[in-house]
């Protein structure tokens, strides 16, 4: 959270992002997909195997929400996959290790 920023002022913003976050599947499958770095095809079975190791979020001072998600998955199951996340378009994903 940006300095000077009280959680009080954004909390249901968070709560409503943590909302979407849970429930973006076909953003994620779609982007993974989409990304011609990965020779795999995402599907429902992808993303059920989908591993949240940790989930940073980040409030700007204009109030936008910025994740970043680690996770690992059935595909690469010796790498992480980190996906960055900004307000609710994905802008990032790949592979670390």
């Amino acid at each position: 959270m940006s300095k000077g920023m009280k959680l009080e002022s954004c909390i249901e913003k968070i709560a409503d992002y943590v909302q979407w976050l849970g429930n973006c599947k076909k953003f994620l499958v779609d982007f993974y997909n989409s990304n011609d770095d990965f020779e795999d095809e995402a599907d429902n079975d992808w993303y059920n195997s989908l591993e949240i190791y940790g989930v940073l979020l980040d409030v700007n001072v204009k109030g936008n929400i910025f994740a970043t998600i680690n996770c690992g998955d059935d595909f690469w199951s010796d790498h992480i996959l980190d996906i960055e996340i900004d307000d609710k378009k994905i802008v990032s994903m790949g592979y670390d290790g």
